[in-house]
């Protein structure tokens, strides 16, 4: 690294982002924008994406790992291995609003960016851009990393998300955006009351009350938030019941 000008790699990071500037914006990001997919269905997107770094003069493996909307593409021969995620699926009936077209932009771009500075370097090292379908609820990066997509000596695996301005105050003044924010993973599971009739005037000690024990549990759960530290969250989804009685 000391033989290395740190200054033109920049430079030279600069320029290639600048120079694939409008293609970015266009070509990928208004692109998918304008053409949502939810999870395992992101076939435009797959498409899209693939052929812009096949234009740009990289070697693309599509469909990898078993999942037909994933992708590789890989500089570099040896050394450290960077993965940069991209992720590229919308969210149902909603579209992109968790802006996953912006997050498939800046992977590209951050892929171009540093393949045009690892050339110029010279040194070793290689650097993989990897799709990474159906990160809304799908679990697309388990199954990856159940077909291995991570196995191969991976020193880092980076992705940006997008953040609004206003969403993160920077009193300290010592960072911006997400470089200070901790997230969190989740785990969902699925809990269902079920109750007993009874007739209510005559008997109702014989019966079960599936709505008292939701609610009990919703109140639980509630109290249990003052317990938890900073970076636990819980979410609680009421929804109708598969066979609701008549």
């Amino acid at each position: 690294m000391d033989n290395i000008d740190l200054q033109s790699l920049r430079l030279a990071v600069i320029a290639e982002i600048d120079g694939a500037n409008q293609d970015l914006r266009q070509r990928i990001n208004q692109a998918l924008h304008q053409h949502p997919e939810t999870a395992y269905k992101e076939v435009f997107a797959h498409d899209t994406i693939t052929k812009f770094l096949e234009d740009r003069g990289f070697t693309v493996k599509r469909s990898t790992y078993g999942l037909a909307t994933s992708f590789e593409a890989e500089v570099g021969s040896s050394g450290p291995l960077v993965v940069i995620c991209a992720e590229y699926d919308a969210l149902p009936q909603i579209g992109h609003a968790c802006g996953h077209n912006l997050i498939a932009t800046s992977s590209i771009a951050a892929f171009l960016g540093a393949a045009a500075a690892l050339r110029q370097s010279g040194a070793s090292g290689r650097l993989r851009i990897l799709g990474t379908p159906a990160e809304e609820g799908g679990g697309g990066k388990a199954k990856l990393i159940d077909a291995g997509a991570f196995d191969d000596d991976v020193s880092a695996a980076i992705m940006a998300h997008p953040l609004c301005g206003h969403q993160l105050s920077n009193e300290s003044g010592t960072y911006s955006g997400l470089a200070a924010m901790k997230m969190i993973a989740s785990h969902k599971f699925r809990t269902e009351f079920r109750g007993k009739t009874a007739h209510a005037a005559n008997e109702p000690w014989n019966g079960v009350n599936a709505l008292d024990a939701a609610v009990a549990a919703y109140s639980s759960v509630g109290l249990l938030r003052q317990q938890m530290k900073p970076d636990e969250r819980t979410v609680d989804h009421k929804s109708k019941p598969a066979n609701p009685p008549i």
